[in-house]
């Protein structure tokens, strides 16, 4: 066939699936009739995924003729992205569907943020043997910090405290939530949840360890430590160095795979909505 006739067919097939709005029929039958009257699909409009019995669209990559499926666009969740096929072009499908390690690291990240949120209720290390910050009541940091805020001697170990609960919980807990959504079924959640735990790992979870960071480095006049062998002083180095250690962890991890966990639930999106091929 020609390339003038390929031309003519994928226009043909356009305006088919131009009209699809107003006939999904038009789409199963006299689309798939007008590819099979020249026994060709129209170049360019799809291809199999090995192990995949299902049609995925295609716009960017030649393909042999047997490669060529017919593809019914269907529009996804969220609302962000209405046309699967306009943003399949965005990337390799065929390595997004196959990536599975993008959910497992933002899976993992989430795991540890909770388990630092975890650490952080109960977590107190003490200077020497004679440190009595948490004393003589014997009460954990999730207890403690509420009532030592305006502490002149420890009001920045609270407030770490305080930030490590909040804001873990809102990052890094819903992260988990989301990933075990996602493992249930319920994809777009979690996609959108990876992307509000990119940003908030790059500025909010700077937060716990400055405050921690200001309990060492200020005068005692302004709240901070009087010496490195005050109350506080090794529980406030902890405080920083986790916070720093995971800061730098979930940055990481985020900027690397948020973006391609996206792409992984897209292409599952596209190929798992798909009708059976009819090429």
């Amino acid at each position: 066939m020609s390339t003038e006739a390929n031309v003519a067919v994928s226009a043909d097939a356009m305006k088919l699936v131009d009209a699809a709005e107003e006939d999904d029929e038009l789409i199963d039958t006299g689309f798939a009739e007008a590819i099979e009257s020249q026994n060709k699909c129209p170049e360019g409009q799809g291809f199999h995924i090995p192990g995949v019995k299902k049609c995925v669209p295609n716009g960017y990559e030649d393909m042999e003729e047997t490669d060529v499926v017919v593809y019914r666009p269907k529009a996804r969740t969220p609302m962000m992205y209405q046309d699967d096929w306009a943003y399949a072009e965005s990337f390799d499908l065929k390595t997004a569907y196959n990536d599975k390690q993008a959910c497992d690291h933002i899976a993992a990240a989430s795991m540890i943020g909770t388990l630092l949120w975890v650490w952080s209720w109960l977590y107190y290390g003490k200077t020497t043997y004679e440190d009595k910050t948490m004393y003589p009541y014997g009460e954990p940091p999730l207890a403690w910090f509420w009532m030592n805020l305006a502490s002149g001697t420890m009001g920045w170990t609270a407030a770490s405290y305080m930030s490590y609960f909040w804001l873990y919980a809102l990052i890094s807990v819903v992260e988990f939530a989301a990933w075990c959504m996602y493992i249930s079924g319920d994809k777009w959640f979690f996609e959108l949840w990876s992307v509000v735990a990119k940003w908030g790992s790059l500025i909010a979870y700077t937060i716990p360890p400055i405050f921690a960071m200001l309990q060492l480095v200020l005068p005692a006049t302004s709240g901070g430590l009087a010496t490195t062998v005050s109350d506080g002083y090794i529980n406030a180095v902890m405080l920083l160095i986790w916070g720093a250690i995971n800061w730098l962890y979930q940055l990481i991890v985020h900027f690397i795979y948020v973006e391609r966990l996206g792409n992984h639930i897209h292409a599952h999106d596209i190929v798992d909505d798909n009708e059976e091929c009819r090429c």
